[in-house]
């Protein structure tokens, strides 16, 4: 087989200011994007929780487009704007214009006349290296990436015997002097990709910096490049080559039979290679040529089923994740997230009315594996002026995250005021005594999370206390995240489904029959699943985070189908009323 890529990725910050970057300089088309996440996701990318947003970019030419990435999770390190052409990885896109003055005074670049081409040199918004060149095309294509190899022979025996690639016969042209390069003792080779030339180095002078320690793909940079393919069945076929070349792929293909094909792979010096398979049905929905109303359709679909796999809506990163303020990790998804966060190095301070003696072991050693301390400050958080002195007394932090609260699962008719007040005053007024409390003590790009609950999004039978309670916190988050977000502090609302708690157990043998057969709709978590989960949204800075795929089911649901999903609550309510005596209500 010729290779023929389809594909040139990168990742970046925000992806929006590199799309208008690459739209605005060489009138390249946007044409849509999608959200990846999920198990599929996560194993074909090689990177445990990997959640992404991408745009696509797309010339002249059919079938190929430029991928922009923007990662929610892992947290992306600006690799590209410290690495020199030199280092090891994809280090340069080699774009074509018919004219290069006018893409060059758009840059405000120099041009130089270098091997009888007039050539020019930049970096873009994250500092990924670009070379223009003046040459006979029709409009501005991407049309090369350049690599720097460890080993030449062996980046052969990838990108020729594994890929398919010819080497060309023509010498590789020496482009350093465009950069500043000079004296530079170096081999290099050059193959031809079809849509694409792969330009080959191997630097003796000067000296290759390695792939960074703990190098991943969403690091920001020159992701990866994508092989393109008529049919699964073709990329199975090559799957095998590659293998045999060193070229070990991350995960079975993932498919939809009659659209997509495709999984990552890594050759044997570290480079990621994508193989991919689109088909003509879907290649509006895939961002290969401009969509049409069907395209848009399915587009739509498919974010829809991103949208359930996902943790909603993504915020700001949080990077330097050094000390968190905790309330209620003495149990439940509190001790369990502080438990995660001290073997990750951060430092936890807690405030709740105590810790069992069993939490705190398991708490010490979290903090001996991070290398962390924790810390106590017994706190109702019904008293502002305890909260306040245990937060000013723990200093500044970049995470502040309520988990107090307490539920009940009693009707209307059934509760008592008592009952309600106090479940109010736990779990709003303790929510609004934290916040006070803590805001002024978040460093700008920390991150403020209450505990909405899926009870936030759609209340429940039987939920008056607790129901009314978790919608009062979801609106106390999403305005402080309104007036608090310009000020660059993010504030998360968290929002699980019923999850295998102490407080849970204790309200199945207490709670209205109605109200837990409805619960069932969204589904039950383990607590090392929803932990998980929770952090994984914090640290990618969601500003919603629903886990389990049966939570986010019901939650888009009640938000987009309100008729439907009130119509299948009062079936539910119905049918349970038929079966039990323990109905205080006649419908």
């Amino acid at each position: 087989m010729s290779a023929r890529f389809a594909q040139v990725a990168i990742s970046v910050a925000d992806k929006e200011v590199s799309l208008a970057f690459y739209r605005d300089l060489f009138g390249l088309e946007p044409v849509g994007g999608t959200h990846f996440s999920g198990k599929a996701t996560e194993q074909v990318q090689g990177m445990a929780g990997a959640s992404s947003n991408c745009s696509w970019l797309i010339d002249d030419r059919s079938y190929f487009q430029f991928e922009i990435f923007q990662f929610d999770y892992p947290l992306a390190r600006a690799y590209s704007s410290n690495r020199q052409p030199q280092d090891i990885g994809y280090s340069r896109l080699i774009f074509s214009v018919p004219a290069l003055a006018p893409v060059a005074a758009r840059a405000g670049v120099k041009i130089v006349e270098l091997h009888g081409h007039l050539t020019a040199f930049l970096r873009d918004t994250d500092g990924i290296a670009i070379q223009i060149i003046e040459a006979d095309v029709l409009q501005a294509r991407l049309t090369g990436v350049a690599l720097s190899v460890p080993d030449l022979e062996a980046a052969r025996c990838s990108f020729v015997d594994g890929c398919g690639c010819a080497p060309l016969s023509a010498p590789a042209p020496d482009w350093g002097e465009v950069w500043g390069e000079t004296g530079a003792d170096k081999d290099m080779m050059l193959l031809d990709g079809g849509t694409i030339t792969l330009e080959l180095s191997q630097y003796r002078t000067p000296v290759s910096r390695g792939w960074p320690d703990e190098y991943r793909i969403a690091d920001h940079g020159i992701l990866n490049i994508a092989l393109g393919f008529a049919s699964a069945r073709a990329i199975r076929s090559q799957l095998g080559i590659m293998q045999v070349a060193g070229i070990k792929s991350n995960a079975p293909l993932a498919t939809a039979p009659g659209l997509f094909a495709l999984t990552y792979s890594q050759d044997r010096q570290g480079f990621s290679i994508e193989t991919i398979y689109i088909s003509k049905l879907a290649a509006g929905a895939f961002g290969f040529r401009k969509a049409n109303l069907f395209d848009r359709t399915l587009m739509a679909i498919m974010k829809a089923a991103s949208w359930l796999r996902s943790d909603d809506h993504k915020g700001r990163q949080m990077d330097n994740l050094k000390h968190a303020i905790i309330t209620g990790a003495g149990s439940g998804l509190g001790h369990g997230i502080a438990e995660r966060l001290l073997k990750r190095g951060v430092k936890v301070s807690v405030l709740d009315l105590g810790v069992p003696a069993d939490r705190a072991v398991t708490l010490d050693a979290a903090a001996k594996t991070g290398k962390v301390e924790w810390q106590l400050h017994k706190t109702d958080v019904r008293k502002l002026d305890s909260v306040k002195a245990a937060i000013a007394a723990y200093g500044p932090t970049e995470l502040a995250v309520n988990f107090a609260d307490v539920g009940a699962l009693t009707t209307f008719a059934d509760m008592e005021d008592t009952e309600f007040y106090r479940v109010m005053d736990i779990n709003v007024i303790g929510s609004y005594h934290f916040a006070r409390a803590v805001m002024p003590h978040l460093r700008k790009g920390g991150r403020l999370a209450l505990t909405a609950s899926m009870a936030g999004i759609t209340s429940n039978y039987g939920y008056t206390s607790y129901g009314t309670s978790k919608f009062a916190v979801g609106g106390l988050a999403t305005t402080l995240r309104y007036e608090y977000e310009p000020l660059g502090i993010g504030v998360t609302a968290i929002c699980p489904p019923e999850v295998i708690t102490p407080m849970v157990h204790e309200e199945k043998m207490t709670g209205n029959p109605i109200g837990l057969e409805i619960k069932r709709l969204a589904g039950s978590l383990q607590p090392d699943y929803a932990c998980d989960k929770i952090l994984a949204g914090l640290i990618a800075g969601k500003r919603v985070i629903i886990p389990g795929f049966k939570a986010k089911a019901t939650a888009f649901a009640a938000q987009r189908m309100p008729g439907l999903f009130d119509w299948a609550i009062k079936i539910m309510v119905r049918k349970v009323m038929k079966n039990t005596a323990h109905c205080s209500l006649a419908l």
